[in-house]
Parts: structure tokens; C-alpha cells; sequence
């Protein structure tokens, strides 16, 4: 994690590929603390890690780097069938309008129209820093493991498939009107 956290500050552009969860510069502290709480950790131990993802997300604020999310369907679905007596889906949708108008940030979605497309079911980062040529590298997280990729070929595959996700994803101008078709009207 401190990789990614490094990455995070450091990079010239963060790419996150997400199909199951919404990546965590995007949570609110109450889906935070909902998935911390269904993954069975301590109360003391949830509200360090909030406080401490909730300072990561000040990177978002930084106007020297660009980020750029793909979103598959799947994500948002699984924060919309939360049992919800705590907002968490209204509040998640009005996090995801806000950060979306950040003009250093794209947000893209996959919807579930589109049907099968490569990589689906990955979930990765790819930083770029500016150098001559750029330097790429890919953050995979796994059940019991995370690394970070340097190997050209590998990076290249990585850089290949974000290529083909940003072709199946609907454009970033599309994201509000995809979230009101998921979520009904955003809350104001």
C-alpha cells in the first residue's frame, strides 16, 4: 500500500481500473466504513484507516496531476444493493458528480449494456511520471498480495488494455447523466 500511496503523490497522471469496488480516492467515509465494518475490523482500527484514506484523497485537490477513472457498472451496483439505512448510496452518487467536475479528473463508466469486453475483471493503477520516454508503472492488488510492475512488456499490456477499457467506457461528459440512469436524480 505505501507503493501505491507513493505513486499516488508522485505521478504525473493515475489511471484506476475498477470492476468491483469503487476505488478508494472516490469513497465516501461512509462506504469506507461500511466495507471496513463488513470485512470485520475493529471500530479503533476503521477510524484510523478512514482518517487515513480521507488525507489520500487530497491528492484529488492537486491540479499538477491528472487522474482518470474507469468505472465498471458492477462497482456501483454493489454500493447500490448496500442495505441502507446510513445514505451511503445518495452520498456516494453526490461524491462521484463532485469529484467528476474536478477539472483534473475524468471519470468513465462501463455500462452493463456494453456486454463482455477485455479485462472486465481487472483491477489496476498505471502511474505516469513525465520523463523522456515516460515512465509507466502498474499497481496490482490481489486477495493476499500487491505489486508493482515495471517490466516493458508487461507495463505494454497494461497500457494496451486501459486503451481498449477507455474505448468501451462512456465518455466523461456522459458520467452525470449515467449516474442519474443508475441513481435516479443526484442529491442536491
Amino acid at each position: 500500500m505505501r507503493k501505491l500511496l507513493d505513486m499516488e503523490r508522485t505521478a504525473t497522471l493515475i489511471r484506476y481500473k475498477a470492476s468491483m469496488l469503487i476505488p478508494g480516492p472516490l469513497q465516501t467515509t461512509e462506504l469506507m466504513r461500511y466495507l471496513m465494518e463488513t470485512a470485520g475490523l475493529a471500530a479503533e482500527e476503521i477510524d484510523q484507516l478512514v482518517d487515513l484514506r480521507v488525507r489520500r484523497q487530497g491528492v484529488l485537490a492537486n491540479p499538477e496531476q491528472r487522474f482518470e477513472f474507469i468505472i465498471d457498472h458492477a462497482a456501483l451496483t454493489r454500493v447500490n444493493l448496500i442495505s441502507d439505512t446510513r445514505g451511503i448510496w445518495a452520498g456516494q452518487l453526490k461524491r462521484l458528480a463532485q469529484v467528476a467536475a474536478q477539472p483534473n479528473v475524468d471519470i468513465k463508466f462501463v455500462p452493463f449494456s456494453h456486454g463482455f469486453y477485455p479485462g472486465q475483471e481487472a483491477d489496476y493503477h498505471l502511474a505516469t511520471y513525465e520523463a523522456d520516454p515516460a515512465l509507466h508503472l502498474v499497481y496490482v492488488e490481489r486477495y493476499d498480495e500487491q505489486a508493482v510492475l515495471h517490466d516493458p512488456k508487461i507495463v505494454k499490456r497494461y497500457l494496451d488494455l486501459w486503451h481498449a477499457q477507455e474505448k468501451v467506457a462512456l465518455g466523461s461528459d456522459q458520467a452525470a447523466s449515467f449516474l442519474a440512469f443508475v441513481g435516479g436524480p443526484l442529491p442536491s
